[in-house]
């Protein structure tokens, strides 16, 4: 989950796409990726611990026009030729635009405020 994280920050599209089962991989490509996800400037990963060793819950926390939002998702995993890949995924109702305060702890945990931290990513 972490390693699709960091791709998505980086825009690594293709790596992306490397990562999904093999069925769900024929009915995407990097250019349809990019187009859904270009937008966003991610800035915050929290992974919520489970108990299930195929489902990641996580928080991803980005940017879209300059104001924040939050992915939160239990994404479901199976392993395929050796290697675990990303296979479906429910969104948690609190996705989507969310409100931080300037004063607010930053989400990505760095003990700092938002507006001292993370918030200048916005720019």
């Amino acid at each position: 989950m972490r390693s699709r994280y960091s791709a998505y920050c980086i825009g690594d599209y293709g790596y992306i796409l490397d990562t999904y089962d093999s069925e769900t991989k024929t009915t995407l490509t990097v250019d349809a990726l990019a187009e859904h996800a270009s937008e966003n400037k991610w800035f915050a990963l929290q992974i919520v611990p489970q108990q299930k060793h195929d489902c990641v819950e996580f928080k991803a926390y980005y940017f879209y026009q300059r104001r924040p939002h939050m992915l939160h998702e239990t994404s479901r995993f199976l392993k395929e030729s050796g290697r675990w890949v990303y296979t479906s995924g429910d969104l948690h109702s609190d996705f989507g635009k969310i409100a931080i305060g300037r004063n607010d702890a930053c989400p990505c945990q760095s003990g700092k405020k938002f507006k001292q931290c993370c918030l200048n990513k916005a720019a």
